[in-house]
């Protein structure tokens, strides 16, 4: 069933494909069974730098001998760095007052690099009622709460040490005492626990952020189908899907 096997590399689900080719779901599930011999499975290598994210072993499918494992010299992963705080201070204002309003629309611009902010060119806000730039909305925003303020600058601070590679300066700010929010402070927490893993991260060029579209397309991918009871097809399912990226620049199956 060549046109069923194409469908398969498509976000669609198998209940349409089985519709569209005349067939049962369970037919198009043997295909799909039968597609996992396409790709090899190999757990006795792994790069020398490796990026996890959502990472979970099921059963022994995806752990890996102890020589490949040997071989790898980097891991990137998540550290969560929250902005909830502005939400916090949102909560300690009248909803119709000026110092909620510059919090609640324009929520983008705080969490922007204050190098990176519009200070040029005003836009008229609705909810304001004025005409301010970038700059304007976050320095009102943040002046009226000194905690905010604290944890903006603090950021801004992260935001310029890991721009610089600077270990001693993020050093500094994850041991600050200055009064910020409190998930500010349950994420700095966090960070001086893994204060080695921060300042190792904050040398490497290497990062984990390729993974982000690549996990949104999984979960699109199990959202479409309400998920996957074998793992072994939900697995094959991704490969055939990315596969049909790959071979738009290469003829080669993707071997994982």
């Amino acid at each position: 069933m060549p046109k069923a096997l194409s469908a398969l590399t498509e976000d669609r689900s198998m209940t349409s494909i089985a519709r569209e080719n005349n067939a049962s779901v369970n037919t198009v599930q043997r295909l799909l069974g039968a597609c996992s011999r396409r790709f090899l499975d190999g757990f006795d290598y792994l790069p020398e730098h490796s990026a996890f994210d959502e990472f979970k072993g099921v059963d022994r499918k995806l752990h890996f001998a102890p020589e490949a494992r040997a071989n790898v010299k980097t891991v990137a992963m998540d550290l969560n760095f929250y902005y909830q705080d502005i939400v916090r201070a949102m909560k300690t204002f009248d909803k119709q007052s000026r110092e909620y309003k510059l919090l609640k629309s324009p929520w983008k611009p705080y969490l922007k690099k204050y190098d990176d902010l519009d200070k040029i060119h005003p836009r008229y806000n609705w909810h304001c009622k004025d005409s301010l730039t970038q700059e304007q909305i976050v320095m009102q925003g943040i002046s009226p709460n000194t905690t905010l303020e604290n944890s903006y600058n603090l950021m801004q601070d992260f935001f310029t040490a890991l721009e610089d590679n600077d270990s001693k300066k993020l050093k500094r700010i994850i041991c600050s005492k200055e009064p910020v929010g409190g998930l500010m402070h349950k994420t700095l927490l966090t960070f001086k626990h893994n204060l080695k893993a921060v300042l190792n991260g904050a040398q490497s060029s290497h990062s984990n952020g390729c993974l982000e579209g690549f996990n949104r397309k999984i979960k699109q991918i199990e959202g479409t189908a309400f998920g996957y009871s074998d793992f072994i097809n939900l697995l094959t399912r991704i490969r055939l899907e990315e596969n049909k990226v790959k071979e738009k620049g290469s003829s080669n199956l993707l071997i994982a």
